[in-house]
């Protein structure tokens, strides 16, 4: 989901509108996020969500590191 997950946040910084970019990231994670709440126990989504999370808090850090260096 890692590399859907930085696709959706490039898309969402090079687009002039804020809230679409946002919109359609957390349409992806909503939607993969139900799945895997209705498939997995609840000790396996918590442990699965927690990788997600670092794994979409990496991108983000990826993103915001590539685009202040392109401005400097």
């Amino acid at each position: 989901m890692r590399p859907m997950i930085l696709r959706l946040l490039l898309e969402g910084s090079e687009t002039d509108s804020d809230d679409h970019g946002v919109e359609k990231l957390m349409k992806y994670l909503d939607k993969n996020l139900i799945k895997l709440k209705h498939k997995l126990t609840p000790t396996n989504f918590d442990k699965i969500f927690a990788i997600l999370w670092d794994n979409a808090s990496v991108a983000l850090r990826e993103l915001i590191k590539t685009n202040i260096d392109v401005r400097f």
